[in-house]
């Protein structure tokens, strides 16, 4: 993901408040909520870009990285539903995504044992062998990224995301018992 206009940087400037103005007019508007919703937006977009970065020499998407090291993590094979669940994407858009990785011969698509319309996904060795080369660049990055946080205010951010991504998750699974689809898709 590169966020540029013209082939020049967007400069984003992390102090810029964003939501107090939207707010006015708006008596319910939060505007701190709201600012708090903007900086994670902006965070998530200047950190897929530096980890694209990371991992465009090694052919691969922040979403294809993303899966690899699920299944690793996992140490067993997964469901092409576990996956798209976990990331929150359309089966259908992770089926393109391991259609990728298999042509690559990153992961295998194994039938199931008993039921032949369900397959599992295995990490391949090739995919370790990636990974070896990938995770050093990628764990300097993340170094890099959070150098001016202690491990104290670290392990605070890991908190207070988890905090908002249980709320959120929550509002995914009310969705889900309404009937509603919220999954999204990505360009991976």
């Amino acid at each position: 993901m590169n966020h540029t206009i013209a082939n020049e940087p967007v400069e984003i400037d992390p102090d810029f408040r964003l939501s107090q103005p939207l707010a006015k007019g708006f008596p319910d508007a939060d505007p701190l909520a709201s600012e708090c919703a903007v900086a994670l937006v902006r965070t998530y977009i200047l950190l897929a870009d530096k980890l694209g970065a990371q991992l465009r020499p090694f052919g691969i998407s922040l979403t294809g990285f993303l899966i690899l090291g699920l299944l690793r993590v996992s140490g067993r094979t997964l469901r092409p539903s576990t996956i798209a669940r976990w990331l929150r994407m359309t089966r259908g858009t992770v089926t393109g995504l391991l259609d990728s990785l298999e042509k690559r011969g990153l992961v295998r698509r194994l039938d199931h044992p008993t039921d032949r319309r369900m397959l599992s996904i295995a990490l391949t060795d090739t995919a370790v062998e990636l990974q070896a080369k990938m995770l050093p660049a990628i764990f300097r990055t993340d170094q890099e990224v959070m150098t001016d946080l202690t491990v104290a205010e670290r392990e605070e951010l890991i908190r207070l995301l988890g905090k908002v991504q249980r709320r959120l998750l929550s509002g995914v699974q009310r969705d889900a018992d309404d009937g509603c689809d919220n999954q999204r898709g990505s360009s991976g």
